[in-house]
């Protein structure tokens, strides 16, 4: 009755901004079906983003006429308010010991405002109803839509950002596979047979390079190199670590440094 009478003689009221926001990916887009469900109505200004577009700006209104709708037990659910020939609804949340009310919901088919008191008890309880106008008139905060038709002029222009940006991913992704394939072929190396193996002793840098990279075997995501660039790599049925040449096999997705040596691809003479 008190937000009634304030706005029943004229005075303003906060309308928060119109914006949709929606999430884009790269699996899916939204369609004419799916836009309901995918795209929310909020009432807070938010950085520009390619999911987020504005709808209708901020406002404050004077209304022509009001009056508080009941509902069949006589619990009032709404004020609604004209302007011209337009109108919306007003819903309020109000403090829990007046009415164990969780949340509002859109009232029929109108736009529908939220005024949040729920936590101006104490405030409502103790002040006059000049305070409270006031109150009314220049709190931000409290105010929030449930619904606003405005929100649909949005999604012809959501619809395109959806598609558009979906097919750029999907190419991308389909370029991004192409390049892995190529590296992936290119990174597995198939040795000749080679049945003849150097017993001699390893050289000095052979030593040195081993000492180097004999703990370095614990990621797979970049090559293993001593310092004089000798690639190294670890067998993945003996365990040992010796240089490239000494492989059957090595390389590929996630297993960059590992292989399987000439003696235990059974390539080696007996």
């Amino acid at each position: 009755m008190v937000l009634n009478e304030h706005l029943f003689n004229k005075h303003p009221i906060y309308l928060p901004p119109v914006i949709a926001r929606f999430k884009l990916s790269a699996y899916s887009y939204i369609t004419e079906k799916t836009i309901e469900n995918n795209v929310y109505l909020i009432s807070a200004s938010v950085n520009e983003s390619n999911e987020v577009i504005a709808c209708k700006s901020v406002e404050q209104a004077i209304f022509d006429n009001t009056k508080i709708v009941y509902s069949s037990s006589g619990k009032p659910e709404a004020i609604i308010v004209y302007k011209g020939t337009r109108s919306m609804a007003i819903r309020i949340l109000p403090p829990s010991t007046v009415c164990k009310q969780a949340n509002t919901s859109q009232y029929k088919d109108l736009a529908t405002l939220e005024i949040n008191l729920s936590r101006c008890e104490d405030f409502l309880r103790e002040s006059r109803k000049s305070k409270i106008f006031s109150y009314i008139e220049k709190s931000r905060t409290i105010c929030k839509w449930i619904y606003n038709p405005f929100i649909k002029r949005a999604f012809p222009n959501i619809l395109e950002r959806s598609k558009k940006y979906y097919e750029a991913a999907q190419e991308k992704m389909k370029k991004e596979e192409e390049r892995q394939s190529i590296l992936k072929n290119r990174e597995i190396h198939f040795k000749a047979p080679s049945y003849i193996r150097s017993e001699a002793k390893p050289r000095v840098d052979d030593r040195k390079g081993y000492k180097e990279v004999k703990d370095r075997f614990t990621q797979q995501d970049e090559q293993i190199r001593d310092s004089y660039g000798n690639r190294w790599i670890q067998c993945e049925i003996c365990g040992k670590i010796e240089r490239e040449s000494c492989f059957a096999c090595y390389g590929g997705e996630n297993h960059i440094n590992l292989g399987t040596c000439k003696d235990c691809s059974g390539w080696r003479k007996k």
